[in-house]
């Protein structure tokens, strides 16, 4: 399985110190079951990280590459759920985090990429004016 490229912003669920991962979670969309889950492994960056930024609940923002998933052993999911992990490459506390207004770009996004290519932030006004000018 190769590795692509991947960021979201995602709330920490559990943290665990010996391996360097987090698990992080985000209810999107909101009927989703189970709840969508990652493991964030972070020993590349956790130099970069302070304890703080990262207790349960804190919403992080990460940037990295996604790997063969895990089966969950909790037992609190199905056991045909995997959940991938993601080697963080960049990793940095997403602070006051609006999670409704991210849901709702997440959300235009979606729709956006549906009919097209790029998402919908990549446009501006001018591109249509650079476009004849080529």
């Amino acid at each position: 399985m190769s590795s692509y490229l991947s960021s979201a912003s995602a709330s920490i669920l559990e943290y665990d110190v010996e391996q360097g991962r987090l698990c992080v979670e985000h209810a999107f969309p909101a009927d989703a079951h189970p709840t969508p889950k990652a493991y964030i492994d972070m020993n590349v960056v956790l130099g970069s990280m302070k304890r703080q930024d990262l207790g349960i609940g804190m919403w992080l923002n990460t940037v990295g590459y996604v790997r063969p998933s895990l089966e969950d052993s909790s037992g609190a999911l199905p056991s045909l759920v995997q959940i991938p992990i993601v080697q963080a490459v960049m990793m940095w506390p997403a602070g006051s985090l609006n999670v409704q207004r991210y849901e709702t770009t997440l959300q235009a996004t979606i729709a956006h990429l549906r009919t097209s290519q790029r998402p919908p932030f990549y446009e501006s006004e001018d591109s249509d004016s650079e476009s004849d000018e080529s």
